[in-house]
């Protein structure tokens, strides 16, 4: 099992679309670099910002690409080059569509699923076989995507979006630890709502 020694979070880069909900991956990156003991060095370089620190006594590194999203994968491809990195080594996060609001899933290959980001990435190194953590965002009708994906999330939805982002971290964590395969095991099942009417259930329990 190759260990992951670069993760992607997509995103477009600029004030504008801060917190947008195409930014989810950048936002799970920074949530897991709020982690990283002894902090990150940080640099721009090949299009994008980089991040290098340390989990487990090993090397790691973070990319935020400032291509904007359809160019995604020159910036990945470049620092990939550089760097000596394999499709097998790479872990990218990024939105989905497909998947409701409060769920996630992992992933070790896979087509882009229609995400201009990952088609960019799969062009440009030539492999589906990497893996990948899709966050849902939920659907929207077609002739509204766009407004939708650079929309920010309202205020009823931050402590949601803090407890996904959360368990979004929980999950490349694992996957860095243990493989990407436990992370599907662990978190492919999650999900927000049913969380939390657990909580609700057993606070009810508590108080009968």
């Amino acid at each position: 099992m190759a260990e992951i020694k670069l993760v992607v979070g997509l995103g477009n880069p600029g004030i504008e679309y801060a917190n947008t909900r195409h930014n989810m991956g950048f936002m799970v990156l920074d949530k897991l670099l709020g982690w990283l003991p002894g902090g990150v060095e940080s640099s721009s370089r090949y299009e994008s910002s980089i991040y290098c620190g340390r989990f487990r006594g090993r090397k790691l590194l973070f990319q935020k690409p400032a291509t904007y999203m359809n160019l995604s994968g020159l910036a990945v491809r470049k620092l990939m080059t550089a760097d000596g990195i394999l499709p097998e080594e790479l872990l990218v996060v990024y939105d989905d569509m497909d998947i409701e609001f409060g769920c996630m899933r992992m992933r070790s290959n896979g087509s882009s699923g229609g995400h201009r980001g990952m088609e960019s990435i799969i062009g440009e190194i030539g492999t589906e076989k990497f893996s990948r953590l899709r966050v849902g965002i939920g659907q929207v009708e077609r002739k509204q995507v766009v407004d939708y994906v650079l929309s920010r999330f309202d205020a009823a939805d931050e402590e949601k979006l803090n407890r996904v982002l959360t368990v979004a971290g929980e999950a490349v964590k694992l996957s860095l630890s243990r493989g990407t395969a436990a992370a599907m095991n662990q978190y492919n099942s999650w999900n927000y709502d049913l969380e939390l009417e657990k909580k609700q259930a057993k606070a009810d329990e508590n108080n009968a």
